[in-house]
């Protein structure tokens, strides 16, 4: 319907909505107020504080953005239905370009450390996992299927993976090897969500059930 609509979580009343003009595919909540959309035509647009209209608006893919994550200094990346991942500084400008998808790119995840991990999970059933500045990634064959969610886990160290397949997959970032591999659901899992301080995760599924899970290998 070309709206974005804003809740006031506590009490559940909706706010002035924001208007984005074009069908909205994702979108994700930075820093400081900021708020970046993905739209249906490849536009990126930008928010200040939620304020009506938006800062900027950017031609960013050929298509559908899918995903877009904030990092803490305000840059943030995006994936879209042409195969590609950028990163732009919070001004709205490319800084770098992820390349090496065959397929449309689907989810995202960062993990901020010592050097920065960037996932992206494709629908050539892959997830790509770049290291710092390092320009060729590891190449991990994920699902079969597209790739529909991600999420780091214990600051990088391992990487939780949904897919159409219906299957959970936790992954070690260092050996780039499955640690497990289950199928919770009865068809493709689009919602992926980790607990902040929990070793736990929801997941929701095409089947019409949520999951919450307790990960291996993470606390009692």
């Amino acid at each position: 319907e070309g709206k974005l609509r804003v809740w006031e979580v506590a009490g559940g009343t909706e706010q002035a909505p924001l208007p984005a003009l074009e069908p909205v595919h994702s979108l994700n909540a930075g820093p400081g107020g900021a708020l970046a959309v993905g739209c249906a035509g490849g536009e990126l647009m930008l928010w200040s504080e939620w304020r009506a209209e938006p800062l900027r608006r950017i031609a960013a893919h050929s298509g559908p953005v899918h995903a877009i994550r904030f990092l803490a200094d305000g840059r943030f990346l995006s994936a879209g239905d042409d195969g590609a991942v950028r990163l732009w500084n919070a001004e709205g400008r490319v800084e770098r370009h992820f390349s090496g998808h065959s397929r449309r790119v689907v989810s995202l995840a960062v993990a901020e450390r010592a050097e920065t991990l960037v996932a992206s999970g494709s629908g050539d059933q892959t997830i790509r996992l770049w290291r710092g500045g390092e320009e060729q990634p590891a190449v991990l064959r994920a699902h079969r299927g597209a790739v529909l969610g991600l999420e780091f886990l214990a600051a990088g160290e391992l990487l939780l993976s949904t897919g159409e397949d219906g299957q959970l997959r936790l992954w070690s970032t260092a050996e780039t090897k499955v640690l497990t591999a289950r199928r919770r659901h009865q068809g493709a899992v689009a919602g992926l969500a980790v607990h902040p301080t929990e070793p736990l995760a929801a997941t929701a599924g095409s089947d019409g059930v949520v999951q919450v899970w307790r990960i291996e290998g993470l606390g009692n």
